[in-house]
């Protein structure tokens, strides 16, 4: 039995207004998509997935722009080029520059400690790339790769493919291949975590993690 109108909206003011997450991502292509679609799928419409605006796209830039924006009262301007206004931000990006150490290195190191200064943002980081966590949803490897291009060919010969990093449609063709393959590349993540402990390892992923935050929007 519904509740009547009165009684329904008092109860929607108990709850509070939803909370807003905005994600802000290092990559225009695949994972982007891949990102947005994951949000569409899950039906979190108080969820928005971005790539990050600052001219540079290293994970110390959108690091830099999420710290702006939680310093601005967490707002950004939509594509609409209309402000909204966010409870949340954080970020997503590749961990490949560890790879190639050097000043590259630097950055991501003045990234991870920035993300965790005094107004912290949670930061969720592939090694090398988003394309190991495809990787995971076909089964399990902890072999290192020395590049995304690797790691984008060894994903492209699982799924029998030619795989270009502008694939548009990475989550609907996954969800195709194996309708259980997200619980399977979750499970992988912990797994890996388990064998290699250390959080930047190569490779490593934390997108189960960003899943689970996902989870708890789809509660409110």
């Amino acid at each position: 039995m519904s509740l009547p109108k009165q009684h329904a909206e008092r109860r929607a003011g108990w709850r509070g207004a939803p909370k807003k997450l905005l994600i802000l991502c290092e990559d225009s292509e695949s994972g982007l998509h891949y990102l947005q679609d994951l949000v569409r799928d899950m039906q979190l419409h108080t969820v928005t997935v971005v790539r990050s605006s600052e001219k540079g796209t290293d994970p110390l830039s959108i690091v830099n722009e999420a710290l702006g924006i939680r310093r601005g009262a967490n707002r950004r301007r939509s594509p609409k080029n209309e402000q909204q206004r966010f409870d949340e931000v954080c970020a997503v990006f590749d961990g490949d520059c560890l790879l190639r150490g050097g000043s590259e290195k630097a950055r991501f190191d003045q990234a991870i400690a920035r993300s965790n200064e005094e107004s912290p943002i949670e930061v969720f980081v592939t090694v090398p790339c988003i394309e190991y966590w495809f990787i995971l949803h076909l089964g399990f490897t902890d072999a290192p790769f020395q590049d995304c291009d690797e790691a984008g060919k060894k994903f492209g010969q699982k799924m029998g493919m030619d795989y270009q990093k502008s694939h548009p449609k990475v989550f609907e063709l996954l969800k195709t291949h194996d309708p259980n393959g997200q619980s399977q590349a979750i499970q992988n993540a912990q797994f890996l975590r388990e064998r290699h402990p250390s959080r930047f390892s190569s490779p490593s992923t934390e997108i189960d993690r960003l899943i689970k935050k996902l989870e708890a929007f789809q509660i409110q």
